[in-house]
């Protein structure tokens, strides 16, 4: 037990460990209001090997946000999806290029939102 115990902490400090990377161009946030149904999208040129945190934050006015973020060959490469008010996704594409973020509000209200990534 104990050293199961040991392989999991270890396995969680090393994935703690990886560096983090903002996208190309730096660290990369937009603002938006999106009515219930709609999807707003960005383009985000990510780096290679390196991890990049994406984070949505709703205004908790009853919107319920869904993330994908799709690489440039139409693949869901990381998604958010559940009920609540935002999205919180970390990804470590294999190569540099532009990727497309899609917000989605499933909700029945409206929501204000700060998009982030770095």
């Amino acid at each position: 037990m104990n050293i199961i115990k040991a392989l999991i902490t270890t396995a969680i400090l090393t994935i703690s460990a990886t560096a983090s990377a903002d996208p190309v161009g730096g660290r990369w946030f937009a603002d938006g209001y999106i009515t219930p149904g709609n999807i707003d999208s960005f383009r985000l040129t990510l780096r290679g090997e390196e991890t990049t945190a994406i984070r949505v934050s709703g205004s908790g006015s009853g919107g319920d946000i869904d993330c994908q973020l799709y690489d440039e060959n139409a693949n869901v490469v990381v998604q958010d999806i559940d009920s609540e008010d935002g999205c919180s996704m970390v990804v470590t594409p294999r190569w540099t290029g532009p990727f497309a973020l899609f917000i989605k509000n499933n909700g029945i209200r409206g929501s204000v939102y700060t998009a982030r990534a770095w």
